[in-house]
């Protein structure tokens, strides 16, 4: 063996390894997806003088998955969207969360710690599907949905008809979409 190969990603030194039969080898884990430039020094040679060598060092994005949490809620009260975003590296840590409601863009969130959540007051009861569409530096792009019921209050007015100096009596019937009403007054 005669040398040394000294490795630098982006400027940084990462290590120095011996040229065995014209070969080094180097192990590093990169954080950033992109190209990023490589370079390494020749040195320590009995024989050859110093060169160096650069080229890009292109890393791909890693694969992240989702999960929307399932969550209810009823209309005009505010609820929270969250999605938790990770890797086979575990929680993402870079990143935007979308959350949309058909193709309308309800807000969107930053990842941090592996969870986006978002504020969110349904104007309209019912069963809506609500996506989650997350997109990063490091991660590649993933998406999941997830329904949620959003409780709505129906009131119907039964009047009969009455008459001038005696008590008249009107019935209401208040009614809720996905769950029973146990509170509330008319």
């Amino acid at each position: 063996s005669d040398g040394s190969l000294m490795f630098y990603i982006a400027n940084e030194f990462i290590g120095k390894k011996p040229v065995v039969n014209g070969i080094a080898n180097m192990t590093y884990v990169p954080s950033v997806a992109g190209n990023i430039p490589l370079k390494v020094v020749y040195c320590e040679s009995q024989i050859f003088s110093n060169t160096e060598g650069s080229a890009d060092f292109i890393v791909d994005k890693a694969s992240s998955s989702m999960v929307l949490n399932q969550v209810n809620g009823t209309v005009g009260r505010e609820m929270i969207l969250t999605a938790e975003v990770s890797s086979s590296n575990g929680p993402v840590n870079d990143g935007t969360v979308t959350f949309m409601q058909g193709n309308d863009v309800l807000g969107s969130a930053n990842v941090e710690n592996g969870v986006a959540s978002l504020k969110y007051s349904p104007k309209v009861g019912g069963k809506h599907q609500i996506t989650a569409r997350y997109s990063g530096n490091n991660y590649a792009d993933s998406t999941a949905s997830v329904n949620v019921y959003i409780n709505d209050v129906a009131v119907e007015i039964i009047a009969e008809p009455g008459v001038v100096g005696f008590d008249s009596t009107f019935v209401v019937n208040v009614s809720a979409l996905y769950s029973d009403l146990t509170d509330g007054s008319v």
